[in-house]
């Protein structure tokens, strides 16, 4: 149903409604931050919006984790969109300076 609600409805509503099962059932998998970055990487070959709205659904839900917000930045830059990509390249390395795919993406990213 969250799901339902990310394709077509407000993002709003859908941070809403993953927060509500994730408050419900704190123990589903499917709502996991795990689950969420695995399903949202999964996803950027057949529909990159999609992807990118759950992977921001996941940093939403787990803010302090710097493995989403370098799978956020992952999908930018797969995308084309540099300036978010730094952006939350950064944000993954101030949750965790040593976070290597973060460093390597930034690098990357500010090379060019």
């Amino acid at each position: 149903m969250a799901g339902d609600i990310l394709d077509i409805g407000s993002y709003a509503d859908a941070l809403i409604a993953y927060r509500a099962v994730q408050e419900a059932d704190s123990s589903e998998v499917s709502f996991s931050e795990n689950y969420l970055n695995r399903q949202g990487l999964n996803m950027l070959e057949d529909s990159s919006d999609y992807a990118i709205k759950l992977l921001t659904i996941n940093t939403d839900l787990y803010p302090d984790s710097a493995n989403t917000w370098d799978s956020l930045a992952f999908a930018y830059q797969r995308v084309g969109n540099k300036q978010k990509a730094i952006e939350h390249f950064r944000n993954a390395i101030e949750r965790l300076p040593t976070f290597a795919t973060a460093l390597k993406g930034l690098m990357e990213l500010e090379e060019d």
